[in-house]
């Protein structure tokens, strides 16, 4: 039986990384523009957005590229969300510093969102190795999800959840969901076939988020993308491929349902 797959439009964008901090602004302020421009010809692509420091450069390089974000997002077809200031390292930062990353990212997921409040996902996909203090911040600053894509990468132990229970060390429980993709998806059939062959959970949750489109300057999800994505809305033995808000899957994750025989 095949599963629904929520597809999320998707730009991961290291802030530095082979470049300097001006070059990841302008990876942010290119990907934005180009974010809005497929959404002319494509209204029903959904994207979102983590690290509230890329909004605040883009607010800086071109204030009215961020009014047009922000009318986007008051739309719904734009979701800050991530929780976090940056997409974090976990392992080498230390508490305080992982702590002022969430207390500053809400503070300007708060700014962005406007009706919506606080993020409720935490959103590092590529993130390598991950803290056991998270879930416990995270219950801190009212955090209930968390998503990442990095543990399938293991060539040794294969990881046994695509979707589970995140237990904390003090005992503070957050719901994880896990990619077996990798993040920089492109809305392929063979993508959207290995999202639904690995999640492993599927008999109470049948559904699969998707992060679609190129990271790091690549500009998020493009025009195949979106025709590929309407093609893949009903397509037998396929996943059911449609839009949808990030934060919108984690609630139905939340409230199981079998998955119909």
């Amino acid at each position: 039986t095949a599963i629904d797959a929520t597809l999320t439009g998707h730009a991961h964008i290291d802030l530095v990384w082979l470049w300097p901090e001006r070059i990841g602004e302008f990876k942010a302020t290119h990907s934005f523009a180009n974010v809005l421009n497929v959404q002319r010809r494509y209204p029903e692509m959904v994207y979102g957005y983590s690290q509230p420091a890329s909004y605040e450069a883009v607010g800086r390089r071109n204030p009215e590229l961020l009014r047009r974000v922000k009318r986007a997002a008051k739309a719904g077809v734009w979701e800050p969300t991530g929780a976090l200031y940056v997409e974090s390292d976990t392992q080498l930062a230390c508490g305080e510093a992982l702590v002022r990353a969430f207390k500053l990212g809400q503070e300007g997921f708060r700014t962005l969102r406007k009706d919506a409040g606080d993020s409720k996902v935490v959103w590092i996909p590529d993130v390598f190795g991950y803290s056991g203090v998270m879930p416990t911040l995270m219950k801190g600053f009212g955090v209930p999800y968390f998503f990442t894509s990095k543990l399938h990468w293991s060539s040794a132990t294969a990881f046994p959840f695509s979707s589970f229970k995140w237990v904390g060390n003090d005992g503070s429980e957050v719901l994880a969901h896990l990619a077996w993709e990798h993040y920089n998806l492109a809305a392929h059939p063979v993508e959207m076939d290995r999202a639904q062959n690995n999640h492993r959970q599927s008999a109470v949750h049948p559904e699969a988020l998707v992060a679609t489109g190129y990271g790091d300057g690549g500009g998020g999800p493009n025009d195949a993308m979106c025709e590929r994505a309407r093609r893949l809305a009903d397509l037998a033995t396929m996943p059911k491929a449609k839009w949808g808000t990030i934060e919108a899957f984690f609630d139905r994750m939340a409230e199981p349902r079998v998955a119909d025989e």
